[in-house]
């Protein structure tokens, strides 16, 4: 697994351990600063607090997660 390093002051950002950065929409650095304050913080929580208008909010953070994978070749959110 390549490192990857967290910024989420300023432009929310990944940076890779080549240099390499990907810029995070807003609710993508939202969930990865609700998990790094709040670590155990229930699915159900995080997804309903993220997309509160939303008719399935789980799914939501599903295809979230999913795009973390894409994108990082690895999860950038564990559990």
């Amino acid at each position: 697994m390549t490192p990857l390093t967290l910024h989420l002051h300023g432009p929310a950002r990944v940076v890779a351990a080549d240099g390499r950065e990907t810029l995070l929409e807003r609710r993508a650095a939202a969930l990865c600063a609700l998990v790094a304050l709040a670590p155990g913080l229930p699915r159900e929580r995080a997804a309903l607090w993220l997309w509160p208008d939303s008719n399935d909010a789980r799914r939501n953070l599903r295809q979230q997660l999913l795009r973390f994978r894409q994108q990082f070749d690895h999860p950038l959110v564990a559990g």
